[in-house]
C-alpha cells in the first residue's frame, strides 16, 4: 500500500496493480516449488475526456485549444445548435461553479484543484515591471499607472484588458475577470501587510494608535497597548473592526507582528500613525505571505510612521499555459511572464456534485473518469 500498489487474487494467481504515481517495472516470485512466472502489462493512456454544458460552457478538464473548437461544439457531439464555446465556469481555473455546482477535481498524488493549474503573480505596482511605489506615503494617491493587460493563452486564445491609474488591485481582478473569463483565465486579487517589532528593539511596550480604510470610505481609528513586544492586542483591535473594512489581522507565532489581509484587494491606508516610540516597521506581503522588495535595493520593509497606502497584488489563473505582458499608456511594453509557475500534473478525475443541469462529455484533456451527479 505504501507503494501505491493493490493486490487482487483469482483462481489463476494474483494481479498487483500500480496506480500510476509510480513506475512499476518488474517484478518476480518464488516459492517453495521454485520461481514463478510473472508477466507485466504496461498501463493504457487515459480516456480523454473534458466535461461541458450542451451550450458549449466548460466546466472541467484544460481549456480547449482554439483549433479544436469548431470541430467539436457540434450538434453530432452533442451540443445545442449555436452553442458558444467558453471557459469561464472551467474549475481548473478556480472561477464560479457553473450554477452553484459542488465540483472537486483530482489527481492521484495531487492537491485537489492544482494539477495543471498555471499561475502568474504580481503587485500591482509590479505590473510595470518593478514593485516600487507598492507603498505610497501619502494615503490618497497609489501608483498604479494606466496601462493594457494583454494575454496570449497557449490554447491560441487572446485577450486584453485596459486599466486606468491609480485603481487598486480589487478593481483590477474585478475588471480582468469580466475580459479574460471566456479564454479560461480567473483574477485573483489581495492586499496582506505585515507590522513587526525587530528581535531585541527597546522600547517593546507602548500605545499604538492609527486610522484605517479597506473597503471603507470614511477612516476608522485602530489603538491597541502593546505590552512588552505582546502584538495580540492589536489583532483584537483590528478584528473589532473587520465587518466595516474588511481587514483582518493575524498574530505571529512569536507575537512580535501582526498580518493584515484585506482579501479582496482592496487598497489598505494606515494614516495618522503613532507608535508609541516603537520600532514598529512595515512590509508588503505577496499572495503567499512573503515580503516584496519595495525597492531597487531590494529593502522588504520601511518604519511605520506617517501615512502609508499598500497596494495589493494579482494573481492570474488558468489551466492551460498562457502568458502576460503589460503595454503603458507611454508605449513600452512589459513581460510578467517570468513570474509563471507551472504546476505539474493534468486533471485526472473530475466530480461534479449538487447541481442541476444538461452536460455534454467530449475527448481531448488528460481526464480517465468523470461522474457527474444531476
Amino acid at each position: 500500500k505504501e507503494l501505491g500498489i493493490t493486490v487482487s487474487g483469482s483462481e489463476s494467481g494474483l494481479a498487483f496493480a500500480s496506480a500510476g504515481v509510480q513506475d512499476f517495472t518488474s517484478l518476480s516470485a518464488t516459492s517453495t516449488a521454485g520461481d514463478l512466472g510473472t508477466d507485466i502489462t504496461r498501463g493504457q493512456a487515459a480516456s480523454d475526456i473534458r466535461v461541458f454544458t450542451r451550450e458549449g460552457r466548460q466546466i472541467a478538464g484544460p481549456p480547449l485549444q482554439a483549433s479544436e473548437v469548431a470541430g467539436l461544439l457540434t450538434v453530432e457531439n452533442g451540443f445545442a445548435e449555436g452553442a458558444e464555446y467558453r471557459s469561464d465556469y472551467n474549475t481548473v481555473n478556480g472561477s464560479s461553479n457553473y450554477r452553484g455546482m459542488s465540483v472537486t477535481q483530482r489527481m492521484s498524488g495531487a492537491t485537489a484543484l492544482t494539477g495543471g493549474l498555471y499561475s502568474s503573480e504580481v503587485s500591482l505596482a509590479g505590473l510595470r515591471g518593478t514593485n516600487v511605489d507598492t507603498v505610497s506615503e501619502t494615503t490618497s494617491v497609489n501608483g498604479t499607472k494606466g496601462q493594457t493587460i494583454k494575454l496570449q493563452m497557449a490554447t491560441g486564445a487572446t485577450g486584453s484588458v485596459s486599466i486606468p491609474p491609480g485603481v487598486d488591485a480589487a478593481y483590477v481582478a474585478e475588471t480582468a475577470n469580466e475580459a479574460f473569463a471566456a479564454v479560461g483565465v480567473s483574477v485573483e486579487a489581495q492586499t496582506a501587510v505585515s507590522l513587526s517589532l525587530p528581535a531585541g528593539s527597546t522600547p517593546n511596550s507602548g500605545n499604538v494608535q492609527f486610522t484605517m480604510s479597506g473597503k471603507n470610505q470614511t477612516p476608522l481609528t485602530i489603538s491597541a497597548q502593546i505590552n512588552d513586544g505582546d502584538m495580540s492586542n492589536l489583532v483584537e483591535a483590528v478584528n473589532r473592526r473587520s465587518s466595516d473594512t474588511g481587514v483582518t489581522a493575524q498574530l505571529s507565532l512569536s507575537g512580535s507582528a501582526v498580518t493584515l489581509v484585506q482579501a479582496d484587494g482592496f487598497d489598505l491606508s494606515l494614516d495618522t500613525i503613532s507608535n508609541g516610540n516603537l520600532a514598529f516597521v512595515a512590509s508588503a506581503l505577496d499572495q503567499s505571505f512573503k515580503p516584496l522588495s519595495l525597492d531597487n535595493a531590494g529593502n522588504t520593509s520601511i518604519p511605520f510612521e506617517n501615512s502609508l497606502r499598500f497596494s495589493g497584488t494579482v494573481s492570474f489563473n488558468s489551466g492551460s499555459g498562457f502568458t502576460v505582458e503589460t503595454s503603458a499608456t507611454d508605449g513600452s511594453t512589459i513581460a510578467i511572464a517570468n513570474i509563471t509557475e507551472v504546476q505539474s500534473a493534468p486533471v485526472v478525475d473530475a466530480v461534479v456534485a449538487s447541481g442541476s443541469t444538461t452536460l455534454a462529455q467530449a475527448a481531448g484533456s488528460t481526464a480517465d473518469k468523470v461522474d457527474v451527479t444531476v
